[in-house]
């Protein structure tokens, strides 16, 4: 008999988020089952990185996501830690999109930067940055480190939250906002001419035209408990939190619910076409959700693999057990029908 699963955790950010973009989800039987049988809703409108924390047991400070600290020691490896006189952050390159009434921040995937072209870029921020003691580092092309000698007093919007979204809505505040500002203005100045940059417009790319500051706080902690714990997820964050509390992780396609274990299945992929307004993509992955991950769910609660299910959707919990399974009165409902009212800014 194969051994049952505590709990799955859910986070799927922007699953129920209201659109305006037309969207094909007739066909999404996995997913219009498992939410026409939840209950116990709960408002919850903590950020994907605090409800991850959690998750894996990870306290830090003032709710920070410290994801610029997690992140430098996966990358650069526990041996290289960053300077503890320095403050760092993730300063990720991005592309904004200036329209009539606002600017959007589009999403830094679509940019498909080359490593070579990353390190020319910082190496001309460096060069323009120097004497503000401030530097960029990078491994991976998308991710980048600023390190500072100030102590800069910010509260960011993680990347992700952020894709898609009026920049004046969800840009850094605090203290230092200003310092910032007219740090981040320079670096936009040196992005503006790069060759890089020039290279990339004739050849049809966008341009890395800013940086995105997010990820303050400093490493963690982590109490090591009795829970053994697994994460199928291809966010950085996620696997950056499960290596630092040393919880095995795989691929959200390769979810498996036969151990004895606490299941963590975390993708942000659906919040991603959400906030950049594709239709298309909302569809694709919709359908990919359900097949990848719902049904999967769906089979395992009817055969008693697993205790319960709580999904986190970005703005609140639902929960659905085993018994809700066989609750055959409750009669499924088109996925429209839980969509949360319009909130959008």
């Amino acid at each position: 008999m194969s051994a049952r699963a505590q709990s799955v955790c859910l986070l799927l950010p922007g699953l129920l988020q209201a659109v305006d973009q037309a969207t094909e989800t007739a066909s999404l039987p996995a997913i219009s089952r498992l939410l026409s049988r939840a209950s116990s809703a709960c408002p919850d409108v903590r950020t994907f990185e605090q409800v991850a924390l959690e998750w894996f047991n990870v306290r830090s400070t003032n709710g920070e996501s410290a994801a610029a600290q997690l992140g430098h020691r996966i990358e650069f490896g526990p041996q290289n830690p960053s300077n503890p006189d320095q403050t760092l952050f993730r300063a990720d390159p991005v592309y904004q999109q200036i329209d009539l009434h606002s600017i959007l921040l589009g999403d830094p995937g679509l940019l498909e930067l080359s490593t070579d072209e990353a390190h020319a870029l910082i190496e001309s921020l460096n060069h323009h940055l120097a004497g503000d003691g401030i530097s960029l580092s990078c491994q991976a092309a998308q991710r980048w480190y600023l390190h500072t000698t100030d102590k800069l007093e910010l509260q960011s919007t993680p990347l992700a939250a952020a894709i898609g979204r009026n920049i004046a809505h969800t840009n850094a505040v605090g203290g230092d906002t200003g310092k910032w500002q007219k740090l981040l203005t320079e670096c936009q100045m040196v992005l503006f001419d790069h060759p890089v940059n020039r290279q990339r417009e004739l050849a049809g790319k966008l341009p890395v035209n800013s940086l995105w500051l997010w990820g303050e706080g400093a490493l963690p902690e982590h109490t090591p408990d009795a829970v053994t714990r697994k994460a199928y997820s291809d966010d950085f964050y996620v696997r950056s939190l499960a290596d630092f509390t040393a919880a095995t992780t795989a691929a959200t396609d390769e979810i498996n619910f036969s151990a004895d274990t606490a299941v963590l299945i975390a993708d942000r992929s659906f919040q991603t076409a959400v906030n950049t307004g594709d239709g298309q993509l909302r569809s694709r992955t919709l359908a990919s959700l359900d097949q990848q991950i719902f049904q999967p769910l769906w089979r395992n609660l009817s055969s008693s693999r697993m205790r319960q299910v709580n999904l986190w959707t970005g703005t609140r919990w639902l929960q659905i057990n085993a018994r809700a399974r066989h609750q055959f009165w409750r009669r499924t409902q088109p996925f429209e029908t839980f969509i949360e009212s319009d909130n959008a800014e």
